[in-house]
């Protein structure tokens, strides 16, 4: 029998509605499944504590089928919340990390543990939008005409036919990704992802990080069609403007790469004074481009060269600050961001 830690990072309330649907679902695929291995939950709260954590907060209430506990980890950032599931879960053969608006179909228990049996590394199903509005005509087209399948990666949705099972490691994505322990350790765990807008300088690229690793040593990557997901995609989500700050955080990310891989741009060696006069990334979405994006919006346009702008913008802005600060570079270059984490114990 092998063992599997379900890991939910979240930013909610642990009451939260959202979680609740969430763990639903997965005690409903657990009833169309015989367990063959060991499976569990583990909820991270990240950042500010629950403060009202109630007898009828997921995994307290008798009607839970799953071994659930919550954790709270008080580091703020994606990748804290992951590696403190990890760590309470030191022991666990796979990790399945799930984002806390998704809800999982009714195959899912059963698709984990087929995933388990199989002799790959990293694994994932389609992530199905469920739109919170209906979307306008242009959405829909970028969704449904991408290649090589309908997928919008700034809304983490993907529709992988039934009939592909090897995929690239790539196309594993963090609202439903499945690994073995083997290949995270391998990979020295997670870089730094999603952060609060005000540390959003250490952003960094995330799980792609686990899927260079897995092409690097030739490790296979599965899409499984039992791993099926809904995503919740919020209507804010829906609009262009969205798309272009999207942007300009992937530019953030690229920045984090090449000072990562000691790329250095000479026409960004700009002194320390320069560097605090960048724009912040609040006076880029509120001031800089507002009525570019809108104007973009409203005629349901892309505008490639504001694309091109709002991603030269994160990454100008990272990477003079990087070049010029000590710590933010010292940052960049960590082997593994499995540092002290401040973890408690909730449920």
């Amino acid at each position: 029998m092998k063992t599997l830690a379900i890991i939910i990072p979240t930013t909610l309330d642990a009451n939260s509605k959202r979680l609740e649907v969430l763990i639903d679902s997965l005690n409903e695929s657990l009833k169309l499944s015989l367990l063959r291995h060991e499976i569990t939950v583990t909820i991270i709260l990240n950042g500010q504590e629950s403060k009202n954590l109630s007898d009828d907060a997921p995994g307290t209430s008798n009607g839970r089928c799953l071994p659930i506990q919550v954790f709270h980890v008080a580091n703020e950032g994606l990748v804290h919340a992951r590696h403190g599931g990890v760590l309470k879960n030191q022991r666990a053969d796979w990790y399945c990390f799930i984002d806390d608006d998704v809800s999982v179909c009714r195959s899912y228990i059963e698709g984990l543990q087929e995933v388990m049996e199989s002799d790959c590394d990293l694994a994932t199903g389609s992530i199905l939008p469920k739109w919170e509005l209906p979307p306008k005509s242009w959405l829909l087209s970028i969704y449904k005409h991408a290649k090589p399948w309908p997928n919008i990666p700034a809304l983490t949705i993907q529709d992988i036919p039934s009939d592909v099972t090897e995929i690239n490691p790539y196309f594993v994505w963090g609202a439903n990704f499945v690994v073995s322990r083997r290949l995270l350790l391998a990979a020295k765990g997670f870089h730094p992802d999603a952060f609060p807008r005000n540390k959003i300088l250490l952003r960094g690229d995330g799980e792609t990080h686990i899927a260079k690793i897995a092409i690097a040593k030739n490790i296979k990557a599965y899409a499984h069609r039992k791993l099926e997901v809904n995503h919740i995609v919020p209507a804010e989500r829906m609009e262009v403007p969205y798309f272009y700050r999207r942007t300009a955080l992937e530019g953030v990310s690229a920045s984090y790469n090449e000072v990562r891989s000691g790329i250095v741009h000479n026409n960004m060696s700009v002194s320390l004074e320069q560097a605090r006069k960048l724009p912040s990334f609040e006076d880029f979405w509120l001031r800089n481009y507002d009525s570019q994006l809108n104007h973009s919006f409203t005629n349901e346009g892309w505008s490639e060269a504001a694309f091109r702008s709002a991603f030269n913008v994160g990454f100008f802005w990272h990477h003079a600050t990087a070049l010029n600060n000590r710590v933010l570079k010292a940052w960049c270059m960590q082997e593994s961001y499995f540092e002290d984490l401040i973890i408690s114990r909730l449920v």
